[in-house]
């Protein structure tokens, strides 16, 4: 270093070290700031983005409330977006219109209690709790989960929709849920063992269907919210 140098260093070395530290502190404050925006920003957005959905609307609304889904999936006419946030997962299923059909939430977070649209319930309460009657429902378990999911036809008050609640295995178990029905009752077990259950377990999914659908029609083509394998493959899961 020259004489020249080390005498400017010599006379601004505070002023040199001040500067430096104060856009290191800028930088720290950014990423603070960055952080911030996808931790909480972000999710809020999403949260509240679920009030501006519904069947019926079209997918270019979707996409522009929740930006690019992480999964896209076609199968008879049909396209499943899956969405993956901090807090809750979103499938929306629509038609070659780009008319939604059909969409789920599943809770990753047991703090995470969205209100179940028509019904002013919400998730974390028993399957009961959120309705006392259930129309139709269907259990299965595999070697690496259980699952279940029931639907309930609202009529006039829902606009002739269903709601379907689920106990999705990519989800949440709220309060170490562990209730299930047994294997030699499923798929579709009777009134009686499923308000057993029912009073027991609690969903961490809740669905809603289209105008005049039906379970047996297009509203189930992809399953009530994300599918559990596929929940396994996320890149968030990997790191």
């Amino acid at each position: 270093m020259s004489h020249n140098s080390q005498s400017f260093y010599g006379k601004y070395k505070a002023e040199i070290i001040a500067f430096v530290l104060g856009v290191l502190a800028i930088i720290g404050y950014m990423n603070d700031v960055n952080d911030f925006y996808n931790n909480y920003i972000k999710q809020k957005r999403a949260e509240d983005g679920l009030m501006l959905l519904n069947t019926g609307v079209s997918i270019q609304h979707v996409t522009s409330v929740f930006g690019a889904p992480i999964i896209e999936n076609q199968r008879k006419g049909a396209t499943e977006y899956i969405y993956s946030f901090k807090n809750f997962y979103l499938q929306v299923n629509f038609d070659k219109k780009n008319e939604v059909f059909f969409f789920a939430v599943t809770s990753k977070n047991k703090e995470f209690k969205p209100t179940i649209p028509y019904i002013s319930r919400s998730l974390g309460q028993t399957f009961f709790d959120i309705s006392e009657h259930y129309d139709t429902n269907f259990a299965t378990m595999g070697s690496k989960f259980y699952a279940y999911d029931e639907s309930i036809y609202l009529g006039n008050p829902g606009n002739y929709r269903n709601i379907y609640l689920a106990y999705n295995p990519a989800g949440v178990d709220y309060d170490r849920n562990d209730e299930y029905i047994d294997r030699e009752h499923m798929p579709n077990p009777s009134k009686e063992i499923s308000q057993t259950y029912r009073k027991g377990a609690k969903p961490n999914t809740f669905g809603v269907g289209e105008m005049h659908g039906s379970p047996d029609g297009r509203e189930k083509s992809f399953g009530i919210g994300i599918e559990y394998f596929s929940s396994r493959d996320l890149p968030e899961h990997r790191y």
